[in-house]
């Protein structure tokens, strides 16, 4: 889609609390936004940027009519080692409770998904397995829809719209289809220990017929 130029219009979506957004919105022109999944959110808000923000515009002007950010977890976290400790404790003192949000907010990403123009997961590696597979999941729709990412790093991890050095994403580069790599991966992995098995099992069966030559 090509941008119509226009500057864009932003909203956002935050529990009554305060301490989580569920949404943030930015768009140019009427149409299906792109829909983007993070890790955790900024304190950026409807009409407040941040340089994530604006990087994600940027990214996506040409792509779609807008963007929409969601992220693996909803607390309002601007450094990922907060994130982790309000996690423990919700784990420890109210699971229930983060049960549900997570809940929550996951059925959100399936609602925004079905009217979305494009998937894109680009929360770098700081949502590891097994917190993964949900995630894209919910993005996917079940794998109704690919999920793409602005690209890979070294490990294997989805960009961040902020990724910097060689990491740099240009808004000409093409788009990953996260999934399918994700389980390109999964299969090489699979096949290099299926082959290190055989290995394995085959000098075994080596070193007992020596053994049983040198005991006959």
């Amino acid at each position: 889609m090509t941008s119509t130029g226009a500057s864009p219009r932003g909203s956002a979506e935050f529990s009554p609390c305060g301490e989580h957004r569920l949404r943030l919105d930015r768009w140019w022109a009427d149409g299906p936004r792109a829909l983007i999944g993070l890790a955790n959110p900024s304190k950026a808000g409807g009409d407040v940027n941040d340089p994530t923000v604006h990087r994600g515009m940027a990214l996506t002007r040409e792509r779609a009519a807008g963007m929409t950010y969601v992220n693996r977890d909803s607390y309002i976290a601007t450094d990922p080692d907060d994130l982790t400790r309000w996690r423990l404790r919700m784990r420890r003192e109210s699971p229930a409770d983060l049960d549900r949000i997570e809940r929550t907010n996951l059925d959100l990403i399936r609602e925004l998904s079905a009217g979305a123009a494009i998937r894109i997961i680009a929360c770098g590696n700081l949502v590891q397995m097994p917190r993964l597979p949900p995630f894209l999941a919910a993005l996917s729709l079940d794998g109704k829809y690919p999920v793409y990412c602005f690209g890979l790093t070294q490990h294997g991890a989805p960009k961040h719209p902020l990724a910097r050095g060689k990491s740099f994403i240009k808004a000409s580069d093409p788009l990953v289809d996260r999934i399918h790599t994700a389980l390109t991966h999964i299969n090489r992995r699979a096949n290099t220990i299926i082959h290190l098995t055989e290995l394995l099992a085959e000098q075994t069966a080596r070193l007992e017929r020596r053994i049983g030559q040198r005991d006959g």
